[in-house]
């Protein structure tokens, strides 16, 4: 179950998935295999090292209008929506 929400939630926020485990563990106590819901972070490393894909961070917008790489790499605002390259 955790592999199947981390992989379909790819674009998602960590709190995205973690609500869904959160409530798949609350509303189903008793269900088979509720006990190997896995951490987001632990599902990571286990698609890790599984797979030998690992996770990659990338410099963008909040909103994901642009990455911060070249041509953009030493802007301090998003070229498209001007929400700021850093975290605040």
């Amino acid at each position: 179950h955790s592999v199947v929400c981390y992989l379909l939630l790819e674009h998602a926020l960590q709190k995205a998935y973690d609500g869904i485990m959160h409530s798949t563990c609350t509303n189903f106590p008793a269900a088979e295999g509720i006990d190997e819901c896995l951490l987001f972070k632990a599902v990571e490393s286990f698609i890790a090292k599984y797979t030998g894909v690992n996770y990659v961070l990338h410099d963008m917008c909040p909103d994901s209008c642009a990455m911060f790489t070249r041509p953009f790499e030493n802007l301090d605002s998003c070229p498209s929506c001007s929400k700021s390259h850093w975290d605040e």
